[in-house]
């Protein structure tokens, strides 16, 4: 499928993404993850629940129908394994590289701490 090829890539891409700019991509890019993850889910979890209805009332008939939708809802949960990873994978990149979006902006300074500032985009316990 077209999207889950598309997930793919932009996870490829995101592992290319130099340290310097990552938190500039992450911050246009994570928004709309989030968003495509939400949409997934909630067409996922509709096919789920018409899958159920379906087997409830096996004597409808439809098989041909059924099977179409079990192959659907394979493919939406392969779209959220790819999404969660990308997103599982920018919060791996953020806590090794420790570049947050304020440090990213600042010039070095000689008594720079290795720690994330507490403006990080991340709540600590998350990095």
């Amino acid at each position: 499928p077209k999207d889950l090829q598309s997930y793919t890539r932009v996870r490829n891409r995101l592992g290319a993404t130099p340290d310097d700019r990552l938190s500039q991509i992450l911050t246009n890019l994570l928004p709309r993850i989030f968003h495509t993850i939400d949409e997934v889910t909630m067409r996922r979890n509709q096919l789920r629940n018409d899958l159920r209805r379906r087997h409830e009332n096996e004597n409808e008939g439809g098989w041909e129908n059924q099977t179409q939708m079990k192959t659907n809802l394979n493919i939406h949960e392969q779209m959220l394994e790819q999404l969660t990873g990308t997103v599982s994978h920018a919060i791996l990149r953020l806590s090794t590289t420790g570049t947050t979006r304020t440090e990213s902006n600042q010039p070095p300074s000689s008594s720079s701490s290795s720690r994330p500032s507490s403006s990080s985009p991340l709540p600590q316990s998350q990095l």
